[in-house]
């Protein structure tokens, strides 16, 4: 039986899967941040460890091939560099790919769609006539509009904002230093300047609880970061060509839009003004499970 690694190196989390021809999940494993343009070295010591644990395994003897869908992999020199370090590991063919290319093939396999990811970071990607389009992606420096950390930086700038501006502080800012907790300016510049991404955006769960709780604050951050993740959609739909009344399919997922019901409402309603025959569908496929589609599509097999 010839067995394909797929791994799915995201921004928070990497998850690696053994799979068979018709995707069936034979050995899994999860290592930390994979996003190689934010922290090469530890992004890519979570790919090779989790890469490591699968070869080891039962049915590592039976894999004959790698497929990595990895953040940030494009932007030059990543993909050589990781490229060497899994060489030390395993001479096995390895396939280095964007991580939303491998998510859509999990989604959608060779089929048309539109599939828009809001995790840490967010991207929207679609397929026509066999040519991919993207929208996003541009990462944290340039912009991942409608991502965790996007919804965490815009409430730790309202904190610096009310700190230099405001004579007092919004109910929402005085439970954010609570939970962080951060006491004063130093303190707030030492954590957004030493943390990483995903140490960053971990703040959105937190807003998610003051949300249910009913603050306007939170609620307000969730209902722009759904419209900016529609914004972003439909800037996708314009640049394929595609006509308002086309039936359309789009699938979200990541964290923000497979369980936060505020950030989907708000994207669903936004799209929906536009595209009154758009299906919009929530996937929590796992998107290393798409290495099996890239796999039959590179090899003809």
């Amino acid at each position: 039986m010839t067995l394909t690694i797929g791994i799915d190196a995201g921004g928070t989390k990497t998850t690696a899967f053994i799979l068979d021809r018709e995707r069936k999940i034979l050995y899994e494993t999860w290592r930390g941040e994979g996003n190689v343009a934010v922290n090469f070295e530890v992004s890519a010591n979570s790919i090779v460890d989790a890469l490591r644990e699968c070869l080891s395994s039962h049915h590592g003897g039976q894999c004959s091939r790698i497929v990595a869908g990895v953040a940030g992999i494009e932007v030059e020199p990543n993909e050589q560099l990781l490229r060497t370090k899994i060489s030390k590991l395993t001479d096995l063919p390895t396939f280095l790919i964007n991580d939303a290319l491998l998510s859509y093939y999990s989604v959608f396999g060779n089929s048309e769609g539109i599939l828009t990811i809001a995790g840490t970071g967010s991207i929207s990607i679609g397929m026509k006539a066999g040519d991919f389009y993207y929208t996003g992606g541009w990462g944290h420096l340039l912009g991942d509009d409608g991502s965790s950390f996007d919804i965490a930086i815009k409430a730790y700038k309202l904190l610096a904002y009310e700190w230099d501006i405001a004579s007092t502080m919004s109910p929402f800012t005085k439970k954010l230093v609570e939970h962080v907790p951060i006491v004063d300016r130093l303190d707030l510049k030492r954590f957004i300047y030493n943390s990483s991404k995903g140490e960053i955006a971990a703040l959105s769960s937190y807003i998610y609880q003051l949300a249910n709780a009913g603050d306007k604050i939170a609620l307000s951050l969730f209902d722009k970061a759904g419209k900016d993740l529609a914004i972003q959609t439909i800037t996708l739909i314009t640049k394929m060509g595609i006509e308002k009344n086309a039936n359309l399919k789009i699938v979200g997922r990541g964290s923000l839009l497979e369980k936060n019901e505020y950030v989907y409402n708000s994207f669903n309603r936004k799209i929906g003004e536009l595209f009154l025959n758009a299906d919009i569908q929530i996937s929590e496929t796992p998107a290393a499970l798409g290495a099996i589609t890239f796999v039959e599509n590179r090899l003809k097999i």
